[in-house]
């Protein structure tokens, strides 16, 4: 139930039926793509193969033209017919099956969230929330070196365990 200085929204997303018919229509557009960039190939009555381009770039000398003919006009159709179609089930599919619309709401309070216990803590980024865990794992891997030894108050890197044993080295 929303109350005073609560914000809502709107979200749309897909039902099943509109994402099945947008996988199918971007299957479509891939046969579309297939048919437009695939090599056109004819084979002559003596066995041997002619290549005719593709329908994105068809010959242009007169020999290839004279054997291919319309062929690679015939591909062409082929690729614009396969992406009429994938627009119509995507748009079909859409239009019959539609999206789920629902309110999200939020509570916002200044700069303040409120817990479930009812207490208050200051909103925070995420980049802030990052920074923190980045300075509290880099404060867990160094120690501080005291003044009585001489030592600054700066953070030095923990050496390896290999150093903090006691044993004599050999």
């Amino acid at each position: 139930m929303p109350h005073d200085g609560d914000e809502s929204r709107t979200v749309l997303s897909p039902r099943t039926g509109t994402k099945v018919s947008l996988l199918i229509g971007l299957a479509l557009l891939g046969v579309a793509a297939y048919w437009y960039f695939v090599p056109v190939t004819f084979l002559g009555s003596n066995g041997q193969f002619f290549d005719c381009g593709s329908a994105s770039s068809p010959p242009t000398e007169t020999f290839p033209k004279n054997i291919c003919r319309d062929l690679p006009d015939v591909y062409r159709m082929r690729a614009i017919f396969s992406g009429l179609i994938a627009l119509a089930v995507a748009a079909i599919g859409t239009a019959l099956f539609g999206f789920d619309r629902r309110n999200e709401v939020r509570s916002v309070s200044g700069s303040r969230d409120r817990l479930e216990d009812g207490d208050v803590r200051e909103r925070r980024s995420v980049d802030e929330e990052r920074y923190d865990e980045d300075r509290d794992a880099t404060e867990e891997r160094s120690f501080r070196h005291s003044s009585e030894d001489g030592g600054s108050d700066r953070y030095v890197p923990r050496r390896s365990r290999r150093y903090d044993d006691d044993s004599p080295r050999r």
